[in-house]
């Protein structure tokens, strides 16, 4: 479960559903809540009963439980559920998690999608990231649903039944079909071969061209005082 940098949102109701949910998880279950800054949330999570306060180690996708100090119970069944705050590296959570609970951020998407990592979205923000859901939902790597318990119950419906594990899998065969993991270099790659390009030859209107000429300092035009550069000298 992720509430982006601020640990926004219906968090800790969505925590609390999901932890209810899981208790009886045949095969047991683990969910790690990523608060964000919002260091009050980890501290109120830790001290309700059936958190588990210790930071456990983020183990590798399709591995053995949480590796870290010994669960509670010897029993193999029930949720383990571990608060964590502002973490650095999201993308070894999302590779160690079989469904991610999140906001309809478009860079928390394309992550989960280079990773195949199913999606459940329960928040978007108007207008602005209403076509993100209806991307998820659309192409089949998850849904959206913004009630707590209902989130809960789609979470259990995957992970501890048999039909919901095969869904998981084509879930996340179709994220992966989907991600670009590459996107970053192939921009990168797409700049270098414009590099070579002035502003006097790229494709702007007529005012734009006259304001970098008369503007034009030293390979580059002045912005209020700022100096946007040519990409020749970007590369350079």
């Amino acid at each position: 479960l992720a509430g982006g940098g601020e640990g926004m949102g219906t968090l800790e109701l969505t925590c609390d559903a999901v932890q209810e949910q899981l208790r009886n998880a045949p095969n047991g279950a683990q969910v790690v809540v990523i608060c964000g800054r919002n260091k009050a949330l980890v501290d109120k999570l830790k001290s309700k009963p059936g958190y588990d306060a210790r930071d456990p180690k983020v183990p590798p996708r399709d591995s053995a439980p949480l590796t870290g100090p010994p669960p509670p119970s010897s029993s193999s069944k029930g949720c383990r559920v571990y608060p964590l705050g502002f973490v650095n590296n999201m993308d070894e959570w999302m590779a160690a998690s079989d469904v991610i609970v999140t906001k309809a951020g478009p860079g928390t998407i394309a992550e989960a999608l280079c990773v195949g990592l199913p999606l459940i979205l329960n928040g978007r923000v108007p207008c602005q990231e209403e076509g993100n859901v209806d991307y998820v939902v659309r192409n089949k790597v998850g849904y959206f649903l913004t009630d707590p318990e209902l989130i809960a119950n789609q979470v259990w419906k995957l992970l501890c039944t048999p039909g919901g594990l095969s869904e998981v899998k084509r879930m996340s065969e179709r994220a992966k079909s989907f991600g670009k993991p590459e996107a970053v270099y192939q921009i990168v790659r797409d700049l270098a071969a414009l590099s070579d390009t002035r502003v006097t030859k790229m494709n702007l209107p007529r005012s734009s061209r006259q304001y970098a000429r008369q503007n034009s300092q030293l390979g580059g035009f002045d912005l209020g005082g700022a100096r946007m550069l040519e990409p020749v000298e970007l590369f350079s």
